[in-house]
């Protein structure tokens, strides 16, 4: 069964909302990563071509990079 647009701006919507009011660093970068993997997820259904050349190596290496934290808060 596939997500609905309805069902997926909601949940778009929902992890948004998680970001914005986290309350440690670790938990809003980890709710980034989770909204990426379902933007991701999301293209990958439209059976599109571009879904063959997609690399999760990154977005693995990224869920447990606490350097990036740093950065991402310090740049905004």
């Amino acid at each position: 069964m596939a997500f609905t647009i309805g069902l997926y701006l909601a949940l778009v919507k929902e992890v948004d909302e998680r970001i914005e009011f986290a309350e440690t660093l670790e938990s809003r970068h980890k709710w980034r990563v989770f909204s990426i993997y379902i933007i991701v997820t999301y293209v990958m259904s439209l059976r599109g071509r571009e879904g063959l050349f997609l690399d999760l190596k990154g977005l693995n290496r990224y869920w447990n990079e606490r350097e990036d934290i740093l950065k991402n808060n310090a740049l905004g």
